[in-house]
């Protein structure tokens, strides 16, 4: 990440803090175990297995802490005070139809635009940075924007904007 600072809201801060928190009591979990299994028998691969196996754990724990606190150290929280109807932007709950050039056929969604690891699909939510929220970011109503997908070329239409969820209905 070279200073490329990545958006999140006030919901995905708490969510990269709760991670980072989490890991770093499983880290600390972990070299307990392995001081446990050092003691016990050493740290040679062939009388201590589970020695082995845990500071394989503990390197892939602490690799992903500092990978996460890399993410916080680079974050700018974007507050959603009220929803952009305009243009798409973080905080936007957007109406696009989605058009499939292999089968011409039409599929049309409801995403809130989030923050960087922040999509949840069952929520409807799209984080801005991925390959979709980023191609329809700025888009204005009546604009498209095309891209490949796994299952072909798409064209994407934005149709309309919401105020909040109860006005989708």
């Amino acid at each position: 990440m070279k200073n490329n600072k990545i958006k999140v809201t006030e919901a995905g801060l708490k969510n990269l803090e709760g991670k980072i928190a989490e890991l770093e009591v499983l880290v600390k979990e972990i070299q307990a175990e392995k001081a446990i299994a050092y003691t016990a028998s050493g740290d040679g691969w062939h009388d201590n297995p589970g020695f082995n196996q845990l500071e394989q754990k503990e390197y892939y724990a602490i690799n992903e802490l500092q990978q996460l606190k890399i993410t916080a150290d680079n974050v700018v929280v974007i507050k959603i005070e009220s929803r952009n109807t305009e243009n798409v932007q973080i905080g936007s709950i957007v109406k696009i139809e989605q058009f499939y050039y292999k089968d011409n056929s039409i599929k049309n969604f409801i995403w809130e635009i989030v923050g960087h690891q922040e999509s949840d699909f069952k929520q409807n939510r799209i984080a801005y940075d991925t390959p979709v929220g980023s191609a329809i970011m700025g888009k204005k109503v009546g604009e498209t924007t095309e891209m490949n997908l796994p299952v072909g070329k798409a064209r994407f239409k934005v149709i309309s904007f919401y105020y909040d969820w109860n006005s989708v209905a």
